[in-house]
C-alpha cells in the first residue's frame, strides 16, 4: 500500500465506512496484488487533478472577464448574470460528473477480486461480463463532464465574440484535456484524498486516547473479532512451519501438515502484506496463498462469508 497509510496497524483500524471507501481509490491491476487495501499513483493523480483545477479556475476567470467586457461596452447586466449562471453549471456538471463516473468503482474493485477466487465457471463468466460493461452511472458521469466542457467552450465564444481566435482555440483544447483528467485522475485522487484525511483524523484521535491511557475508541480498536484464521489447501511445499507477512506479526501463515495451511490476519490485510508473503514461496504455492489472501480481504469487507 503506497498511500494513504497509517501507523500502529496492530492496534488501530479505520472504521467500517473508511474501509469500504478504500475501494474507490486507484488499484494496480496486478494479479499478485488484488488491490483492495492499497492506493497507487496517488501523487500522479494529484498533480493532474491540480492541473485540471487550475484550468477550471482559468475558465471561470476568462468567462467573467469576457462577460465584464461586454457589460462595459453595452451596460447589459444580464450578461454578467448569465456568466454567473454558466459558471455555476460548470461547477455542478463537473462535480456531479466526477461523482457519478466513480460511483461504481467499489463494485468493480470487488468484482475483480471475486473473479480471481471464483471457481464456478458460470459465476466466473457472469463476473467477467459485468466487468466488461460500462454502467449507466459511468456513462452519465462522462457525458456530464463532456457537457461541462461544451458549455465552457460556448461561453468563451459567446462572451469574446471570437475576438481572439488563437486564445479560444487554446482554451478549447485544454477543456477537452480536462475531460480526460477528471475521468482518469480526479475520479481516483479525490476519494483517495478524502480517505487519507479520514484515516489521519481517526488515527490521531485513537493515538491521543491510547497515549493518555484513556479508554480507547472502541470502533478503531483491534480485538479478537479482527483476528481471522482462514484454512486453505495447497500442494506446494514450504520450508519451516511459519512465515511472517508483516513486521508487527499481524499476518502469518502456519503449515498444518500435508496440504493444509492456515492464514492468520489480525487487522487489515494490506496488499503490501500479500506481496511480503507471496515473495517467500515457490510458484506452486503462491497462487493458492494469494487466493486465500483475497478471500480474507473480502471477508474484511463483509462481502462474503467464510
Amino acid at each position: 500500500m503506497q498511500h494513504p497509510y497509517y501507523t500502529n496497524p496492530d492496534k488501530f483500524k479505520p472504521n467500517a465506512s473508511t474501509i469500504k471507501a478504500w475501494l474507490k481509490t486507484r488499484k494496480n491491476n496486478n494479479s499478485n496484488k488484488p488491490g483492495i487495501f492499497e492506493t497507487v499513483d496517488y501523487y500522479r493523480d494529484q498533480k493532474w487533478s491540480l492541473v485540471s483545477i487550475f484550468i477550471e479556475l482559468a475558465a471561470f476567470a476568462v468567462t467573467f472577464y469576457g462577460a465584464y467586457e461586454q457589460f462595459k461596452s453595452n451596460g447589459d447586466l444580464f450578461t454578467l448574470i448569465l456568466a454567473l449562471f454558466v459558471v455555476l453549471l460548470f461547477v455542478a456538471f463537473d462535480i456531479i460528473g466526477i461523482m457519478l463516473h466513480g460511483e461504481d468503482k467499489p463494485k468493480r474493485t470487488k468484482d475483480k477480486s471475486e473473479y480471481l477466487v471464483t471457481i464456478d465457471p458460470n459465476s466466473k463468466r457472469e463476473i467477467y461480463e459485468r466487468l466488461k460493461v460500462t454502467t449507466w452511472k459511468e456513462f452519465l458521469g462522462f457525458m456530464l463532464l463532456c457537457l461541462s466542457a461544451v458549455l465552457k467552450i460556448l461561453a468563451l465564444y459567446w462572451f469574446f465574440q471570437r475576438s481572439n481566435l488563437p486564445l479560444l482555440i487554446v482554451f478549447t483544447i485544454t477543456y477537452i484535456l480536462v475531460i480526460y483528467i477528471h475521468s482518469y485522475h480526479t475520479v481516483y485522487w479525490w476519494p483517495a484524498r478524502r480517505l487519507k484525511k479520514s484515516i489521519k483524523k481517526q488515527s490521531e484521535e485513537f493515538e491521543e486516547y491510547y497515549q493518555n491511557n484513556l479508554p480507547t475508541k472502541i470502533e478503531n480498536t483491534i480485538d479478537s473479532t479482527d483476528h481471522i484464521m482462514f484454512n486453505f489447501q495447497s500442494k506446494g511445499k514450504i520450508s519451516g512451519n511459519k512465515i511472517e507477512g508483516s513486521n508487527e506479526g499481524r499476518i502469518f501463515v502456519l503449515y498444518n501438515g500435508g496440504t493444509d495451511y492456515t492464514l492468520h490476519a489480525t487487522g487489515l490485510l494490506w496488499d503490501e502484506n500479500i506481496v511480503n508473503l507471496a515473495g517467500k514461496w515457490e510458484n506452486e504455492f503462491i497462487t493458492d496463498l494469494i487466493h486465500a489472501c483475497i478471500k480474507v480481504q473480502l471477508l474484511q469487507l463483509d462481502t462474503i462469508t467464510n
